[in-house]
């Protein structure tokens, strides 16, 4: 999905079509869920057998899974549209329906009753994406002849982007797997309860970079690298300006609140969180030729 939502974006900074782009994008949807689901329901005997749960589970998250896959491509469309504001809305949609549905059938059928409640949630989600790029659906279809060359354009880079995800993914939980390994079940809870307090930092990393990257590749389509390595480099002076200070100020005091609130077993995860903010906030310790703080 960032791949193909760069490509989009930059080609509506330059002016160009940019259809054969949607179009490969969901080819690759399809093919993948096809192909995952497929396995899934093939192998659903051994896999139903190995985790001592029922066939019909296996299947409805294959089902599920699929739905995931396909939904990708279509609210990476939308941001590389800069129109986040309707995947808010799918999105918003979407949990409300699922989490009523969650509270109506898992009373009465138990987990059978969440897991199809889960997948009905992500098909509304699906329905709804759908309805938001079906234009630029039905103009890729237009130029069916091109998506040859944009699933050429697409995978070359995602492999890179697959390949960043799969060991960034390693990396957020390598560390607690030690931390059990090594130090123990209680260590964990204390670890995992520091991890859980820098969480929202994360978020909120997540939402402005999915603002900022269709505005990147719409800049960069218009005016090159120049014109993106000077947004940066102000918006970098802002983030330093009002985030820095006030995570700072979160970091020291993360000892005294986290003991407050959870008891004092949990001091030193006050301590963990206080490092752990203090290394996530924008600071002059980044390269100063990014600009960009690697922790923004």
């Amino acid at each position: 999905p960032p791949t193909v939502s760069r490509y989009i974006a930059v080609y509506r900074g330059g002016n160009k079509d940019y259809s054969h782009i949607v179009g490969a994008s969901i080819l690759m949807a399809s093919l993948a869920s096809v192909l995952f689901s497929s396995i899934l329901i093939v192998a659903e005997d051994y896999v139903s057998i190995t985790l001592h749960v029922p066939q019909i589970y296996i299947r409805i998250f294959a089902i599920a899974m699929a739905i995931v896959i396909l939904q990708s491509p279509l609210g990476a469309i939308l941001t590389g549209l800069n129109q986040l504001y309707k995947n808010a809305i799918a999105s918003s949609i979407a949990a409300t329906i699922r989490t009523l549905l969650v509270v109506a059938l898992v009373m009465k059928y138990g987990v059978y009753g969440y897991i199809l409640a889960i997948t009905l949630g992500r098909l509304v989600g699906l329905i709804l994406l759908s309805y938001f790029t079906l234009p630029n659906i039905a103009e890729a279809l237009k130029n069916v002849g091109e998506w040859l060359e944009g699933l050429r354009e697409v995978f070359s880079l995602a492999l890179a982007v697959l390949s960043t995800q799969i060991l960034s993914f390693t990396a957020q939980w390598i560390d607690s797997v030690f931390v059990l390994a090594f130090l123990g079940i209680r260590e964990l809870g204390v670890y995992s309860m520091a991890m859980r307090v820098c969480s929202p930092i994360n978020t909120i990393r997540s939402i402005v970079k999915n603002n900022l990257m269709p505005v990147y590749g719409e800049i960069y389509g218009k005016h090159g690298l120049n014109g993106v390595k000077k947004t940066i480099f102000n918006l970098s002076k802002l983030v330093s300006i009002f985030v820095s200070p006030t995570l700072i100020v979160l970091a020291f005091l993360m000892p005294y609140v986290i003991p407050l609130i959870v008891g004092e077993e949990y001091r030193m995860a006050g301590i963990l969180s206080m490092i752990c903010l203090l290394y996530t906030s924008p600071s002059p310790r980044d390269l100063s030729t990014s600009r960009m703080p690697s922790s923004a």
